[in-house]
């Protein structure tokens, strides 16, 4: 099923991790110039941001430098001084529709002086100092978005199709990129080299398994064998360079998908994300050092709804050897433990006026958060308004916040009733948005979300079961009752 070439391909990951990566002396800041088209420009609602990241981990893409742009007829600029030599960065607009990104995430140096042109939301292209690397990584984007062949869900020769599909896509991405090799330095071009493989192979993984839940079992059997296949491989070739391991965007990414998607694969439903033990165990057994480290921290942002994360995530912290990594999950575990004291908020109501956190001490606290626009918060506040009317004067309180940035959009989620019940207290995060501290605090990533605090200002659950059906009803009351 692995034929030579795929074999040669695998081991670039592994080649490229036994070169020596020289540290570039260059010092500076990076700047970040450019401009928007006007029709483009007017389909925001604020101004859009720049968010840079000194050092990037896959499932924690909240965590940035958040740099608001000041556009000026239609032009920005903006100033960075990064930490390291490498960085990333991608842009973050609010639309109607709510947040998004602009595009994909782009590698930077220091010392780098790009201008970039935006147009259509579609269309962007880079010059300046360092911009050969970002024209090349806006080509790859579109490369590794296309889909070279059409297949079926089912069809016996899908697996052949896509790994056809794998090595066109390799070759013309490294060709494409051998052409800028004199202008890219040598610790970027390998490290680019790495986050083109692993995004392919993510990819490749994607489509071969997508629908297999319907696939006969044959098909299932190839597919098993395929992953189980890059599964070993993996293993026995894991990257060990630090610095690739460290700054690569893709990599630890591409892994956590392949287990994941195997391990779902073999519970023969790929849709559910298979049982959090089985994942866990994968990632102790299989891998050591800081690819385990950044795994496990991977593991536990993907679980955080599991019921049982916290004691995995507490398992988790006594295996990471990585003292920044270590440090990042104890922030997260104290910010999301039960009996962690909840965050001392500071929000608006919907009349202006400050609400705090200890205003509604001695009272037990639910907490959804929401953005206009988010149809599964849409579905929350339908499941949420029986239970609240359940709790009128029982001394509990729901507070749903919205994290728009616009407050015009706040006032109009509100009007339309679709966010939360008439007993909701509706609060604002004051025009930061998904960066107000009690948002960044909580380190969440999509909406919505609930929160339950006790009435001496403690966490109940920051993960408490959404009341989907009647069992996650009573678990949810139940963690309420329990502490009137």
């Amino acid at each position: 099923m692995f034929d030579k070439t795929m074999r040669s391909v695998t081991l670039i990951l592994v080649l490229i991790s036994q070169l020596c990566f020289g540290q570039s002396k260059e010092k500076g800041e990076i700047i970040i110039s450019g401009s928007f088209d006007s029709q483009y420009l007017r389909s925001f609602k604020e101004s859009p941001e720049i968010w840079y990241y000194d050092q990037y981990d896959a499932g924690l893409e909240n965590i940035a430098k958040k740099i608001p742009l000041n556009i000026i007829n239609g032009k920005f600029s903006t100033r960075i001084s990064p930490k390291n030599k490498i960085g990333y960065f991608l842009f973050k607009a609010e639309f109607d529709r709510g947040p998004a990104y602009l595009f994909s995430l782009f590698i930077i140096e220091k010392g780098d002086n790009i201008n970039i042109h935006i147009q259509n939301g579609q269309q962007i292209s880079f010059n300046g100092k360092g911009s050969e690397k970002l024209n090349f990584l806006n080509y790859f984007a579109k490369l590794n978005s296309s889909s070279l062949n059409r297949y079926k869900i089912g069809d016996s020769k899908r697996i052949d199709y896509c790994r056809d599909e794998l090595k066109t896509k390799l070759i013309s991405a490294f060709d494409s990129l051998d052409k800028f090799k004199s202008k890219i330095s040598d610790t970027v071009y390998n490290l680019i080299r790495i986050n083109v493989a692993s995004e392919i192979y993510s990819n490749y993984i994607l489509n071969i398994a997508s629908g297999s839940y319907s696939a006969d079992s044959t098909y299932l059997k190839n597919l098993c064998f395929e992953l189980s296949n890059l599964n070993l491989q993996q293993i026995a070739f894991t990257l060990n360079n630090r610095f690739i391991i460290n700054n690569s965007s893709s990599y630890i990414f591409y892994l956590y998908r392949l287990n994941l998607t195997r391990l779902a694969v073999a519970k023969g439903d790929n849709r559910k994300r298979p049982p959090i033990e089985s994942v866990f165990s994968d990632i102790t057994t299989g891998y050591s050092g800081l690819v385990r480290d950044k795994l496990l921290i991977n593991f536990v942002q993907d679980y955080m709804r599991n019921p049982d994360i916290t004691k995995y995530a507490i398992n988790a912290l006594s295996i990471i050897e990585e003292p920044r990594l270590k440090t990042l999950l104890s922030q997260i575990l104290s910010s999301k433990s039960q009996g962690a004291k909840a965050f001392d908020f500071v929000l608006t109501n919907t009349e202006g006026k400050l609400v705090r956190l200890n205003d509604f001490r001695g009272k037990v606290i639910v907490i959804d958060t929401w953005f206009n626009g988010c149809t599964g918060c849409i579905h929350l506040a339908d499941r949420l308004k029986p239970i609240e009317a359940y709790y009128k004067d029982k001394n509990v309180v729901f507070l749903s916040v919205n994290v728009d940035k616009d407050k015009k959009r706040f006032i109009e989620g509100v009007k339309s009733n679709l966010y939360g019940a008439k007993e909701s207290i509706y609060l604002y995060t004051n025009g930061m948005g998904q960066n107000h501290p009690m948002i960044l605090h909580y380190k969440y990533r999509g909406y919505p979300n609930l929160l339950i605090i006790d009435k001496m200002g403690q966490i109940i659950s920051s993960n408490p079961p959404f009341p989907t059906n009647k069992e996650k009803i009573d678990e949810f009351k139940n963690l309420i009752n329990s502490n009137l």
